[in-house]
C-alpha cells in the first residue's frame, strides 16, 4: 500500500530559474561599409540562432498602379535567387531541423530563420540572396501573382474585410493606409509587370535600407565577420526618401455597408497620433492599449497618422470617451501598471521574441528608445490617460462603420474566388510543383525523405543532449522528483508541476474523475487566492489535463519563487 502511495504522488517538477538581464542588455550594434545596420545579442540558452533581416519598406512605399506589390514581393523571395533553385531555401532549412518566415506590414518587410547556431552561415547566405540575387524567374512571377490573387480573393468576401474596405477608404482617401484594404488593389496585381518589381526591389532592397539582427548561441566577433564576408560586398543603393503621411481630409461619416452576416456590427476608428517617441500622446495611448486599461481598444502605430480602433455589436455605436469612467481609470491603472512591468520582466523567453522587440523598436528609431520608452511608461499618471482618451477616442475624431445584415445570398467577390480557385486556374507546372514524385520515382522519394527526417532528428537529438547536459535531477526523501536548469537571460521562473494523475488513472466507472480532482486541486479552496494573487503580479498560471499527467504550469517572476513553491506545497 505504502508503495502505490509513493507511485501516484511521484510529482515530476521542473523550474527554470533565470537571473535578471534585461532584452537590451548585451546588444552589439555595428555599421558595414555599405550601410548596413547589424544588431547582435548572444544568447547561450540553447544552440539556436535567429538571423532576421528587416529592410523598411512595406505598404506606405506603394502608390497607384503597384499597390498590393510590397507583399506580393515578400511571396517571391521565397522562390529561386540567382544561386540557390526554387523551393531549395525551404527544403535547406527543413534538413536542418530549421523554420523561417517573412512577413509585410505597413512600413516594414522582415525575413527570418531560426536554426542550429552552428549553420549560422546558411541563414547569411539567404539573406544575401535575397538581398541582391532575387526575381531571376519571370515564370514564377506568374506563378506567385496567382498565389496572392487568390490570397486577396478569398479574404474580399469576408463581412469584415468588407467592412474595412469602405471604412479605411472613408477615413484615408488615395493614403496608402486606406488603400492597404481596398481590393481594387487586385487590378493593379493583375496589370503588375515584372518590370516594375525589379525596380521596386531595387529601389528598396539594399544595405541602406536594412538592418539585420542575430540573436542566438554565437560570438559575436565571429557572427560579425561572417556577417562582413557576406554582405560588405554589396552596393550601398540609393537613400530611400524620408517622408511623413498626414492625414489632412480627415472624416467624421458613418460608413454603412448592407450584407451577408449572423448579426449586425461594427467598427470605429479613430485618428491617432504616429509611432513617435518624443510624441507625448504616443507613448500614452500606447501604452493604455499595451494594458488593456480599455476593453476592445487597438492601436495600430505607423510612421504616419494612423488609427485606434474598437468593435462593437449590432448598429448602435459606442465612442470610448463617452464610456470610460474616471473612478475606474485611477483605481485600475496602478493595478494594471504593476502586472504590466512584472510581466514585461519575464515575457521575452523566446529568440524570435527577443529579435521582434528589437526590430520593432529599431523600426522606430533605434532598439535603444525600449529602455527610454519603459520609463516614461512608469510616468503616466491617470490624467495623463484620461487627457489622452478624451483628445482622440471621441466620435468627432472618429468614422464609424455599420455592417448592417440584409436577407439575400452576398455575391461581392466570389466570382474572383472561382476563378482563382477553380481547377482550370491551376496550370501543369504548378500541379507539378505541388506533386513533383511519379509512380516510378515514388521509392527513390521515399528513401530520400526517410534520410532527411532522419538527420533532422539526429540534429534534434545533439542539440537536445547538449542543452539537458548541466541538469540538476534529484529525489527527495518523500519521493519528489526536482529537476532543476539555470538560465541567465531575464528574470523568468517557468515551473511546471506535474502528478500522474491522468485520464489514464480514472476508475472503471468514474468517468471525468481526473477532471475533478484537478481542478479541486488547482482551482479550488486557498489555491485559488493564492493564484489570483500571482496573477495580479504578473504571472501566467495554466492547466493541463492529458492522458498520463495533471500539470500545473506558471510562468512568473523569479523573485515569487518562495511564495510559488509554498502555493505548491498547499496543494
Amino acid at each position: 500500500m505504502k508503495k502505490t502511495f509513493l507511485i501516484f504522488f511521484f510529482l515530476f517538477f521542473i523550474f527554470t530559474l533565470s537571473l535578471a538581464e534585461k532584452v537590451t542588455d548585451n546588444v552589439n550594434e555595428y555599421f558595414l561599409k555599405n550601410g548596413l545596420k547589424v544588431i547582435i545579442k548572444e544568447n547561450h540558452n540553447a544552440p539556436l540562432v535567429y538571423v532576421g533581416m528587416w529592410y523598411r519598406v512595406g505598404n506606405r512605399n506603394e502608390h497607384p498602379g503597384i499597390y498590393g506589390i510590397a507583399h506580393f514581393l515578400e511571396h517571391m523571395l521565397f522562390r529561386s535567387t540567382k544561386n540557390i533553385p526554387g523551393g531549395d531555401i525551404t527544403k535547406t532549412l527543413t534538413e536542418l531541423g530549421g523554420m523561417a518566415n517573412g512577413w509585410t506590414s505597413y512600413d516594414t518587410t522582415a525575413y527570418w530563420e531560426v536554426l542550429p547556431s552552428t549553420k549560422l552561415d546558411v541563414a547569411l547566405n539567404i539573406e544575401k540572396e535575397r538581398m541582391i540575387n532575387a526575381l531571376v524567374d519571370k515564370i514564377e512571377f506568374e506563378k506567385e501573382r496567382n498565389i496572392v490573387l487568390s490570397e486577396l480573393n478569398n479574404n474580399r468576401n469576408s463581412p469584415y474585410s468588407i467592412l474595412n474596405e469602405k471604412l479605411f477608404t472613408e477615413a484615408f482617401p488615395g493614403l496608402p493606409l486606406g488603400e492597404q484594404f481596398n481590393f481594387d488593389k487586385i487590378k493593379d496585381l493583375e496589370n503588375l509587370k515584372f518590370e516594375d518589381m525589379v525596380h521596386f526591389y531595387r529601389k528598396y532592397y539594399n544595405p541602406e535600407n536594412a538592418f539585420l539582427i542575430i540573436v542566438g548561441d554565437i560570438e559575436t566577433k565571429k557572427a560579425l565577420q561572417k556577417v562582413k564576408y557576406y554582405f560588405e560586398s554589396i552596393p550601398r543603393g540609393e537613400p530611400v526618401e524620408n517622408f511623413v503621411i498626414k492625414a489632412t481630409n480627415r472624416s467624421t461619416n458613418t460608413v454603412v455597408v448592407n450584407g451577408i452576416a449572423p448579426a449586425p456590427f461594427g467598427t470605429v476608428i479613430y485618428y491617432a497620433p504616429p509611432a513617435n517617441i518624443s510624441n507625448r500622446d504616443f507613448i500614452v495611448l500606447s501604452f493604455i492599449d499595451s494594458i488593456e486599461l480599455v476593453d476592445g481598444l487597438g492601436y495600430y502605430a505607423t510612421p504616419d497618422d494612423t488609427v485606434a480602433w474598437n468593435d462593437f455589436g449590432g448598429k448602435n455605436p459606442f465612442y470610448i470617451s463617452e464610456m470610460i469612467d474616471e473612478d475606474y481609470i485611477r483605481t485600475q491603472l496602478p493595478v494594471l501598471k504593476n502586472k504590466f512591468f512584472n510581466k514585461e520582466r519575464i515575457e521575452y523567453s523566446k529568440l524570435v521574441d527577443i529579435a521582434g522587440l528589437i526590430g520593432g523598436m529599431e523600426r522606430r528609431g533605434s532598439y535603444r528608445l525600449y529602455d527610454l520608452l519603459m520609463e516614461e511608461y512608469k510616468k503616466i499618471t491617470p490624467e495623463d490617460v484620461l487627457r489622452v482618451i478624451n483628445k482622440y477616442l471621441n466620435r468627432t475624431n472618429a468614422v464609424t462603420g455599420i455592417f448592417d445584415v440584409k436577407k439575400g445570398k452576398n455575391t461581392y467577390g466570389l466570382q474572383k474566388v472561382a476563378e482563382a480557385t477553380s481547377p482550370e486556374a491551376i496550370s501543369e507546372d504548378q500541379r507539378k510543383e505541388v506533386i513533383n514524385v511519379d509512380k516510378e520515382g515514388s521509392l527513390k522519394e521515399l528513401i530520400r525523405y526517410r534520410k532527411e527526417v532522419s538527420d533532422i532528428l539526429k540534429g534534434v537529438q545533439e542539440a537536445t543532449s547538449r542543452y539537458l547536459k548541466d541538469l540538476l535531477d534529484t529525489t527527495l526523501e518523500n519521493g519528489l522528483r526536482v529537476i532543476i536548469k539555470e538560465r541567465h537571460q531575464n528574470e523568468l521562473l517557468s515551473i511546471r508541476f506535474s502528478v500522474p494523475a491522468g485520464i489514464a488513472f480514472e476508475p472503471s466507472g468514474k468517468p471525468h474523475l481526473a477532471e475533478i480532482v484537478s481542478y479541486l486541486v488547482f482551482d479550488g479552496g486557498p489555491f485559488v487566492r493564492e493564484k489570483n494573487n500571482l496573477s495580479i503580479e504578473g504571472a501566467s498560471i495554466r492547466k493541463d489535463l492529458e492522458i498520463d499527467y495533471a500539470t500545473l504550469s506558471i510562468d512568473c517572476t523569479s523573485d515569487k519563487i518562495a511564495e510559488t513553491l509554498d502555493m505548491l506545497s498547499k496543494s
